[in-house]
C-alpha cells in the first residue's frame, strides 16, 4: 500500500468513516441493489455512531458509483460530512466493509487493492546472474549479467604458481560481483521492481549483497534456493519470492498505519 495514494488522510481529522464495496454484481437489478447497499452502508455508520452528515455523504456517494468506472468496488473515505478519498478496488469484495473509527480502517485494502509488487530475481553464481521478474502477471525473463568465466576455480599443484594464481581467482571473483551488483541496480530500476531477492551458493550471493548500494542492499532478500546451475529447483525459489512479497505489501500496510496514527496524534 504506497503511503501517497493515502495522502489525503493525513491531513484530516477524524473521527472516519471507511466503506468498501462491491460494484461487481452482474444482474440486471445491479443498479437498485447498490443503492440498496448505499442506504445500508448509511445505516450501519448511523448505528456505530457516525454523525448524519458523514453517513449521507458516504451513502450518497455509494449510490452514484457506477461499474463502468469502478469496475470492481471502491474503498470510501469520509469525515466531518466529507468524502475524502475513493479507491478503485482490483478486487471485489465479497461482503460489504463498514466503519466508523478514531482512524481510517485500512487493514481490508492490501488483499482489495490487489497490490502485486514487482520482484526481480537474481540467480547467482561465480561468472554472472540470470535475471526474472515477477509480478501479477506471472514470471519472465529479465537479462542477465556476464562477468569473466577464466580463472575462476582455484588449483592445488603445490607449485610456486599457485599463490599468484589464486590471487587471479579472487579478483575475478571480486570483479564479476561488482559486475552482477552494478546489473541488478540497472535492472532494478529499468523494471520498477520494488522486491529484490538474490539467490545462489551463500560466498556469491554475499559478495554481490555486500556490492549493492545501501537502498537495495538493506531490504534484499537472499536464499539458497533456486540457484543458476542447471536443474536447481524453482519450486522454492517462488515460495521465497512470494513471501518476499507478501512481506513487503506487509510492511507498508503498517508504514501507512503509523504514518496515520502519526499525523492523527494529539498535540
Amino acid at each position: 500500500m504506497r503511503l501517497d495514494s493515502l495522502a489525503p488522510l493525513l491531513h484530516r481529522n477524524g473521527p472516519w468513516a471507511t466503506v468498501c464495496t462491491s460494484t461487481a454484481q452482474a444482474t440486471e437489478n445491479a443498479g437498485d441493489e447498490r443503492r440498496l447497499a448505499a442506504r445500508a452502508a448509511g445505516d450501519e455508520l448511523l448505528r456505530q455512531g457516525a454523525d448524519s452528515a458523514t453517513a449521507d455523504a458516504i451513502a450518497g456517494h455509494l449510490a452514484a458509483l457506477s461499474p463502468r468506472t469502478r469496475p470492481q468496488g471502491s474503498a470510501v473515505f469520509a469525515s466531518d460530512g466529507d468524502v475524502v478519498l475513493d479507491l478503485p478496488l482490483t478486487v471485489a469484495p465479497e461482503r460489504q466493509h463498514v466503519t466508523w473509527s478514531t482512524l481510517p480502517h485500512l487493514a481490508p485494502l492490501p488483499e482489495l487493492l490487489g497490490e502485486n509488487p514487482r520482484c526481480l530475481t537474481a540467480r547467482i553464481d561465480r561468472t554472472g546472474a540470470d535475471f526474472e521478474l515477477v509480478d501479477a502477471h506471472g514470471t519472465r525473463s529479465a537479462g542477465r549479467a556476464t562477468g569473466e568465466e577464466w580463472p575462476i576455480h582455484r588449483n592445488s599443484t603445490g607449485e610456486l604458481s599457485e599463490k599468484h594464481f589464486q590471487l587471479r581467482v579472487e579478483n575475478t571473483w571480486e570483479s564479476n560481483a561488482g559486475l552482477i551488483a552494478e546489473a541488478i541496480e540497472r535492472r532494478f530500476r529499468e523494471t520498477a521492481a520494488e522486491v529484490l531477492v538474490l539467490s545462489g551458493e551463500p560466498r556469491e550471493r554475499r559478495a554481490v549483497h555486500e556490492k549493492l548500494p545501501e537502498r537495495l542492499r538493506a531490504p534484499a532478500v537472499q536464499t539458497s534456493h533456486g540457484g543458476r546451475a542447471a536443474g536447481a529447483s524453482s519450486e522454492l525459489l517462488d515460495r521465497e519470492t512470494e513471501r518476499a512479497r507478501a512481506e513487503y505489501v506487509e510492511r507498508h500496510t503498517a508504514e501507512a498505519l503509523a504514518a496515520l496514527r502519526a499525523a492523527h496524534a494529539p498535540g
